[in-house]
């Protein structure tokens, strides 16, 4: 079978991350219940939660309200709010820049 934690590309990306930045919700949980690892990093140290809050959020609700679903998926997988990229910004501290509330909640519960 294929390898769901095959990284790729200039950023060594995780396949988990392509799933959570490009497509719907359905490919990143397929991916996860395949055992991806959804603390992966990038070779930044970006996982896919920080992906997802800083790049599929966006700053419109509704782009924060499409990335819950991803959130939701991804932290149900056991995904660490807490890890930090190589540049210190954490998906707790991204969401906490861009004023996302519910994101913020989210990651807290």
């Amino acid at each position: 079978g294929a390898d769901v934690n095959y990284k790729f590309g200039e950023f060594e990306t995780p396949l988990l991350h392509a799933a959570v930045l490009w497509y719907d919700v359905a490919a990143a949980e397929f991916l996860l219940q395949q055992g991806a690892n959804p603390d992966d990093t990038d070779n930044l140290g970006r996982t896919a939660l920080v992906q997802a809050v800083q790049y599929r959020a966006g700053y419109t609700e509704a782009e924060a309200n499409e990335a819950l679903e991803i959130i939701a998926a991804l932290m149900q997988a056991g995904a660490d709010p807490t890890i930090a990229a190589e540049n210190g910004d954490t998906p707790q501290s991204i969401a906490e820049q861009r004023n996302h509330e519910q994101i913020v909640a989210q990651l807290y519960e």
